[in-house]
This record gives C-alpha cells, sequence and structure tokens, in this order.
C-alpha cells in the first residue's frame, strides 16, 4: 500500500500552499500584495507590516451547527490603536472555504471587500477591511472591540453526526494571535451538539462550560504561538479512552473503533511511554504530562498525521483498511513533534529540519529501532541520491514532489541528526537539545540559532557542517582500500584505509571485523576535514581475537554513504588480494596437484603389476 502521504506535519503543506504564491503581484492593475501578520508573511516571502495596533484580548466562539451543515466562528478582541490613525488592511488572508460574513469595529459595521485574487494567490481568500472609513475619528491610545464573523460548509448531517469533523483554524487563529502581546494567552470555546465531544489544544477551562440539553460548550485557555502549524479542532461523537500512563493523557475514537479500545489503547500506550523514555529520560527534556490522540475517520485519504501541541490526529481514510502497524507508527512519528518543536516557535521558513528531521531521526533510531531509516517510507526503499540540498526544498516545498521532500527532509534530514549527534557526543548533543527546544524570548527560532548553542555546548566549529549538510546536496564516497589480513600472536591482525573520494566535515568512521552478524571487535578513525584536500584517508588497524568472516566500514549506519558495495569486504576477498597469501595459495595448490599425481601414478603402477 503506497504511503505517499505519510507524516506531513500541517506546516508542510502549509508551506507548499504559501511558498507559491508570488510577491509582489499583480491583477487588473491592482496591487496584489497579501497582507500577514503572522509567520505566513515570512513563508512566502514578504514582510510582516506594522499594522499600527495591536489586542489585548481574544476569545473565540465556535459553534457546528450540523443540521443547517454550518460551522460558525466568531472572534472577538479588544483591539489598541498605536497609529496616529486606524488602518485599512488590504488583501488578508482567508482559507477558501471560510466566509467573512460580518466584521464590525466599536460596534460600527466594516465592509467587507474581495481582496485581488492574482496568480498564485488562488489558495487563499483575501478580504480588504476599510477600517478607517468604518471609525475616521479613531485616535492614539483608543480602545476598541473587534469582531469578526465566518462560516463554512460542512459535510451532511447524517455523516458529521457519525464521523464528526476536523476544522482547521490556521489563518484567523495565526493572523490574529500575531497581534496578542508575546506570553499572553486567548481562550477558546466550542458548542457542539448534546453527546459530542469537542477536542483541541491548550489548556482546558474545566470539563464541560455550559450544557442545556442541546448543547454542550467546551474550552481551552491558550498561549500565544507564533508558529504557522495548524491549529486543530476535533468535534464529534468522540469518546475518550483513559490511557495507563502518568498524567492526563487520553485516545480519542469514534463509535465504529470502540470495540478494539483496549488493545488500541495498550498499544498507543507503548508508544508513549517509549517516547517519553527517550525524550525525558534519556535525553533529560521534559516528559508529556497532557496530550489528546484522537483517530480521525477521513473520507479520500490515505494515512497520515498531525502533532501540533498537546494534540495528536491520526487522519485514516475510510477506504483504506486499518491497519495497527500502519496506525502506530504514524502515531509514533507524530508524538515526536510534541518535542520537535514542542512548545518552541520555529522559523519554518529556514529551519523545517529542526521539526521534520528530528522527528524522523528519533523515530526511527529510538523509538522504532529502524536504522537506517531507508524504509522509513513504505512506497520508495533505500535512500537514492537526489541533486537537492535541506536548504532548497525547504525554500521551494511548493515545486518539489512529496518523493524528494520525503526523501530530502525526512530522510536526508535524519541522517544529518544523527551525524551531528556523532560528531558533537551524546551529552552535548542532549544539552543542545535541552536548551534551544526549551521556549525562551519572544520570537522564531531557526538554524543559526541551534547551530549557535551547539557550538558552545560541544566546543566545536560546525559552520561547515552545517554548509556541507544543510546548503549542499553531496554525500560522501566512503571506501575501505589496501586491506590486509595477517596472524599474529595476539590474534588476527587486519590493517587498511578509509577514503573519502568527496571530502567533507563527517563524526568519526567505525571499523568492524565481523563473524555472524556480530561485530567482534571495533575501531574508531577521524577522517581529517581540510578544505582543500582533494580526498580524506586514514588508516585502521583492527586486532581481531578469533577468525572472522568480513570487514565492515560504518557498521551502524551512522554515516549517509551511498557506496555500499564498497563498505564490507570478505575475508575471502582480503586474503585474494595479498601477495603472500596468493604464493602460499598457488604452491598449496601446487603441493596438493603434486601429491595427487603421485597417487595416481602409484595407483596405476599397482594395477599395471595386478594385470599380469
Amino acid at each position: 500500500m503506497s504511503r505517499a502521504v505519510w507524516f506531513p506535519l500541517g506546516v508542510m503543506v502549509l508551506c507548499c500552499i504559501v511558498l507559491s504564491m508570488p510577491s509582489p503581484a499583480r491583477a487588473e492593475g491592482d496591487s496584489a500584495t497579501v497582507t500577514s501578520f503572522s509567520q505566513l508573511a515570512r513563508l512566502a516571502g514578504l514582510e510582516a507590516p506594522n499594522p499600527g495596533l495591536r489586542l489585548s484580548s481574544l476569545e473565540i466562539h465556535l459553534r457546528v451547527d450540523p443540521a443547517n451543515r454550518l460551522f460558525q466562528a466568531e472572534y472577538l478582541a479588544d483591539l489598541h490603536l498605536l497609529a496616529e490613525r486606524l488602518p485599512d488592511i488590504e488583501n488578508w488572508v482567508f482559507w477558501p472555504a471560510e466566509s467573512v460574513t460580518e466584521v464590525t469595529i466599536g460596534g460600527t459595521p466594516v465592509s467587507i471587500r474581495p481582496g485581488v485574487q492574482a496568480p498564485g494567490f488562488e489558495a487563499f481568500r483575501t478580504i480588504s477591511l476599510p477600517l478607517r472609513q468604518a471609525l475616521p475619528t479613531l485616535a492614539r491610545g483608543s480602545v476598541t472591540g473587534l469582531v469578526i464573523k465566518t462560516e463554512d460548509v460542512i459535510p451532511a448531517e447524517e455523516e458529521v453526526a457519525r464521523y464528526g469533523i476536523v476544522q482547521d483554524l490556521l489563518c484567523p487563529v495565526a493572523e490574529l494571535s500575531a497581534l496578542l502581546s508575546p506570553g499572553s494567552r486567548w481562550k477558546l470555546m466550542v458548542t457542539v451538539p448534546e453527546g459530542w465531544s469537542a477536542i483541541s489544544q491548550g489548556e482546558p477551562l474545566g470539563e464541560k462550560l455550559s450544557e442545556d440539553g442541546e448543547e454542550i460548550t467546551f474550552g481551552w485557555s491558550v498561549p500565544v504561538s507564533k508558529m504557522a502549524a495548524n491549529f486543530m479542532v476535533v468535534v464529534g461523537p468522540y469518546s475518550r479512552v483513559e490511557l495507563d500512563l502518568p498524567g492526563d493523557i487520553g485516545l480519542w475514537l469514534l463509535e465504529e473503533d470502540m470495540g478494539a479500545r483496549d488493545d488500541l489503547a495498550a498499544a498507543v500506550a507503548e508508544v508513549v511511554k517509549r517516547a517519553n523514555q527517550v525524550m525525558s529520560g534519556r535525553l533529560g527534556m521534559p516528559a508529556l504530562e497532557r496530550l489528546e490522540i484522537v483517530k480521525v475517520s477521513q473520507p479520500g485519504k490515505n494515512v497520515s498525521g498531525k502533532g501540533p501541541r498537546g494534540l495528536v490526529l491520526v487522519e485514516y481514510g475510510r477506504e483504506v483498511p486499518f491497519k495497527e502497524e500502519v496506525f502506530l507508527q504514524t502515531l509514533s512519528h507524530e508524538v515526536c513533534h510534541q518535542w520537535f518543536p514542542g512548545r518552541v516557535d520555529l522559523d519554518f521558513s529556514t529551519a523545517l529540519w529542526l521539526s521534520e528531521s528530528m522527528a524522523t531521526y528519533f523515530d526511527a533510531r529510538h523509538l522504532r529501532d529502524q536504522w537506517p531509516p531507508v524504509t522509513y517510507f513504505a512506497d520508495h526503499e533505500g535512500y537514492q541520491p537526489l541533486p537537492h540540498s535541506i536548504n532548497e526544498v525547504t525554500s521551494n516545498l511548493a515545486t518539489m514532489p512529496w518523493s524528494t521532500k520525503s526523501r530530502v527532509i525526512y530522510i536526508r534530514g535524519a541522517w544529518v541528526v544523527n551525524m551531528l549527534r556523532e560528531m558533537m557526543g551524546d551529552e552535548a548533543f542532549g544539552r543542545t537539545l535541552q536548551r534551544f527546544y526549551t521556549p525562551g524570548p519572544a520570537g522564531l527560532k531557526g538554524t543559526l540559532d541551534f547551530q549557535a548553542i551547539a557550538e558552545e555546548e560541544s566546543g566545536l566549529d560546525l559552520d561547515r557542517f552545517f554548509e556541507q549538510w544543510l546548503g549542499t546536496a553531496t554525500t560522501p564516497k566512503l571506501t575501505l582500500e589496501n586491506v590486509t589480513v595477517h596472524r599474529t600472536t595476539e590474534g588476527w591482525q587486519v590493517r587498511g584505509t578509509v577514503t573519502n573520494q568527496f571530502p567533507m566535515p563527517l563524526p568519526p568512521v567505525t571499523v568492524s571485523v565481523v563473524r555472524s552478524g556480530t561485530q567482534l571487535e571495533t575501531v574508531t578513525i577521524a577522517l581529517p576535514d581540510i578544505p582543500e584536500q582533494s580526498v580524506q584517508q586514514a588508516d585502521f588497524e583492527i586486532t581481531a581475537p578469533s577468525l572472522f568472516t568480513r570487514v565492515v566500514l560504518d557498521p551502524d549506519a551512522n554515516i549517509l554513504n551511498i557506496a555500499e558495495s564498497a563498505t564490507s569486504i570478505s575475508l575471502f576477498r582480503v586474503w585474494a588480494g595479498q601477495p603472500a597469501v596468493i604464493l602460499g595459495a598457488v604452491l598449496m595448490v601446487a603441493a596438493t596437484c603434486a601429491l595427487a599425481l603421485a597417487g595416481y601414478g602409484k595407483r596405476r603402477r599397482s594395477g599395471l603389476t595386478g594385470s599380469e
């Protein structure tokens, strides 16, 4: 079964949409520059404008109306004017399906004008709001109320009543929360029909805010985030299954899945437990204490996942036969996103690898024990070198096919993380993760911030490492050369040379002697990284206590190396290449042949004598 859409973080989909937009563009003579106050602007290569206003509070009220097939949203905020006069907002972005039905400021209606639709902007609905026209006398320092109402059409009542819906609130939430002060919080209230549940991110304000026999309202307090990851709300006839784990971690299932809830809950708990053991127990990062995991049924999909803070969705296509193994693999990757990026606001326009590559590395190497990650995606096995760097793919997501993104950002990126860990050492690498993925001063974090911390913790100059492994598509070509084996009083002595035809910064390289898949002895060597050199080489020597069958370069696949045919040499091949062994073999064969001929001659003479 193809898994071409496995593990796409919501932000990657968003990046693909946003990065396809030109800047600037024109249509019918009018400026089509998108207005965005959030990280969407940076992803689109635009400057986020200073609107001259700030919000001191934000409440979002959502109501699901299955009978009328509507998902209604009301955004309430207190607006503080910082500029001399209230500005107009041109070409503000919203999702296409979301219709903005009403905007008022200070109780005064604001006319909603369609924004300019230019090539490349079709993925969004844009609107223009003449705020100054509505309140021309509003002056600096004024505080007034802002109300925005939207509607979205949802599937038929029967379908929603069975499967619920997943609503993405990215555009209004990202845009409005970007106008809030860093460190503040906003409130989310969701009203659904009686018997339904609502699941989202943030800290619950209570089990239920209100209940009147027909509708129930749930609420959360949500910290302000500058991330452009999706903000999701799941509503429907879900039931929560408590997981046998410390903290408040639950699994939400539809009625059709409740028959297997005990087995599924136990398996999900093992995934989360394993993740906590690795991230908290081994790396010293905070353990997961609150998490909502939802198995979502979606039409026309394969299997995919989303892992925004505090929430994991595993979206399973209704036409796809359920396989627990596939479900848990998707879940495992998304759970890793609770740490990577976790609570940190990443600059996804440059540092997507610090989310997806990190999650893939820890999932494959530590949670699944599936290393190297060449089979991480079922639709392509083995790593095939591509002429695209991690930075290039990150900057051009809209034009890159999924096969390229998955190989470069996920698989190559996971190997880069592993090589960085090998180069820095476990302790320095762990301290780097602890520091970088801990929320700090307001602002977005990126690769330069990560590199600075890594250099402080390791004492290494990592400029060339990051330039090579993020900025180029080159891979090393490591080979074993001039390997010899000699018998000594201490055992079997192996000598040789490790060569890299494409010099670059690499972690220490291991060479092992192996018998029946077991590493008998291992030696670690460093390949000198000298920018002017045309080839990297280092000699090695190993003494094995007993006879072995192969000499293996990088047996644990720590280095992304595509020359696999030259990284393992059999003992027979080694001996066959040694002149002394060849001469000895020739002499042995000659002696054997001589003995055989002498024996044959003796038997023949005996036979002739007997016949006389």
